[in-house]
């Protein structure tokens, strides 16, 4: 990664977008989260911190997101500071009213979105091949395999976004213990020539389609999310708490949890306490 490149390519991306202001590009962090959150610390949203490697990405719960053995030209990783708008957290009044920017389930759900929305943009062969599943990933549809995740914290009045997406990985540069699980968008269409303007150019798609998509309702975001749902029509297994429930997903919602058939009942799975542990036909989850 030539960081002055990306700088002042992002740089000059900047001001046609809302959510960004200030632009810092660093060759290897820990967590371009952790980073962010010194922003945060001064109440100062629209910084966009982008990393060429991260050595401790986390995901959802305190999971990690596994870095690969090198990891340097291989992926993006990107976190970006977005004030809290507002209170709403699941309960949304009315849909048609309330922005996506407004949620924080919307959030995650408009950087899944954007995610699907630029790989097709910059690879058509993927349009329809990826989707998103619930509540913060992006997934091959046939297989279930991973190829993003984003995240979202709170710090104060500051909510920090972060987005982990596999550009260039083969499969020996996953760690074996996800290596059945893993993907990236080279494997998925088969050749990338391994070029920075390449995951410079799905940056700058991500962050347009990202801008566009947070300034849409949360009954627009509920409808895009169904479309691009993967999980969607499949058997699976959820589990809430102590609870496990196994049976035919009908629909997820960011902001409502996960709808059920069972065969004996239709259940509603919350949204803050539910994990797709298994669906049939794809690989194992993590």
């Amino acid at each position: 990664m030539s960081r002055s490149h990306w700088e002042s390519a992002l740089a000059s991306a900047v001001p046609s977008l809302e959510c960004v202001s200030h632009v810092r590009v660093l060759d290897e962090v820990v967590s371009t989260q952790d980073v962010a959150a010194e922003a945060s610390q001064r109440c100062e949203p629209g910084w966009l911190v982008v990393a060429d490697r991260q050595t401790g990405g986390r995901g959802r719960r305190g999971s990690i997101w596994h870095q690969t053995s090198d990891g340097h030209g291989l992926g993006v990783a990107l976190s970006i500071t977005l004030p809290v708008v507002c209170a709403h957290s699941t309960k949304i009044p009315d849909p048609s009213l309330i922005l996506a920017c407004e949620t924080p389930p919307g959030i995650v759900a408009c950087a899944g979105l954007a995610v699907v929305n630029a790989a097709a943009t910059r690879f058509p062969a993927l349009k329809g091949r990826i989707g998103v599943k619930w509540p913060n990933d992006v997934v091959e549809r046939a297989t279930g395999r991973k190829c993003a995740g984003c995240l979202v914290e709170q710090h104060g009045d500051v909510l920090i976004l972060g987005v982990g997406l596999n550009v260039h990985q083969q499969t020996q540069d996953f760690a074996e213990t996800i290596r059945d699980r893993a993907t990236s968008l080279e494997m998925l269409t088969g050749s990338l020539s391994e070029n920075e303007d390449i995951r410079l150019g799905i940056l700058c798609d991500w962050l347009r389609s990202f801008d566009m998509l947070r300034n849409c309702s949360v009954a627009n975001i509920k409808e895009q999310w169904q479309r691009n749902d993967a999980t969607a029509h499949r058997v699976c297994t959820v589990v809430s708490g102590n609870t496990t429930v196994r049976g035919t997903i009908c629909a997820t919602d960011p902001w409502d949890g996960i709808c059920i058939d069972t065969e004996e009942r239709v259940e509603y799975v919350n949204a803050a306490t539910a994990r797709v542990t298994q669906v049939d036909g794809w690989c194992e989850l993590g």
